[in-house]
């Protein structure tokens, strides 16, 4: 037995041992900080009630256990997340974008070619109409009708080519968009499983190492005790 084992907290050591015992309490409204609280005063309660600092040992194993099992788990959560959500988005998205870029090199060309041969027709109704309807022959009548169902065809063709193309550019933003909001949440989840890492941390520093080093005092009288019994 040495000196130190033998010697009760200092203030400072308290504080610790109170920090760690104010972060850990927001866990247990949430469930996930249950069971390490329970192991936590089993393993004290056995300690004082049979003299044995092997019981604490033992709690603190479990409570390490248990918060590397919450970040493997965790981690694990992140990982499923991703192949089976965020990959085949991002494939999808990738696909969309070589579409997009296809279709920016055959909209143009598309969209001329129908202009050009709406201009053309649109000539062509200004020769005919130029004339008087008394010299307007039979055939040519039907001409300028055939002329003008073809101008409404090519019109129609344009109007869908503008819809098709805005369709095209909509769905890539849309993918883009959930591409990035998977990848942000998957982020977050990962961060998420670090808390245990976080957790795993502070009671080793602020709990686990301050018990050990007084375990003959805290053995007779406690943590919180100045004094002896």
């Amino acid at each position: 037995m040495t000196i130190m084992n033998n010697s009760p907290l200092t203030n400072t050591e308290k504080y610790k041992v109170s920090f760690f015992i104010c972060i850990l309490s927001p866990t247990i409204l949430v469930g996930l900080g249950v069971i390490p609280t329970l192991i936590i005063l089993l393993a004290l309660i056995q300690t004082r009630k049979k003299q044995d600092f092997s019981y604490f040992e033992s709690g603190s194993k479990g409570v390490k256990s248990y918060f590397l099992l919450l970040f493997i788990l965790g981690l694990a959560t992140s990982l499923f997340q991703y192949l089976n959500d965020h990959r085949p988005k991002m494939i999808k998205h990738e696909n969309n974008m070589a579409s997009l870029e296809q279709l920016k090199i055959e909209w143009p060309k598309q969209k001329n070619e129908l202009n050009g041969r709406l201009l053309e027709l649109e000539q062509k109704l200004n020769i005919l109409g130029q004339k008087n309807e008394i010299d307007i022959s039979p055939d040519e009548k039907f001409e300028i009708h055939k002329i003008e169902l073809e101008k409404l065809d090519v019109q129609n063709k344009i109007d869908s080519l503008y819809q098709d193309n805005n369709g095209h550019i909509m769905e890539w933003r849309l993918y883009a968009g959930m591409a990035k909001y998977s990848r942000n949440k998957i982020l977050l989840m990962l961060l998420y499983s670090l808390i245990p890492l976080l957790y795993l941390y502070m009671f080793n520093i602020f709990f686990y190492k301050v018990i050990v080093i007084h375990k003959d005092w805290v053995l007779e009288n406690g943590i919180f005790s100045s004094k002896k019994c």
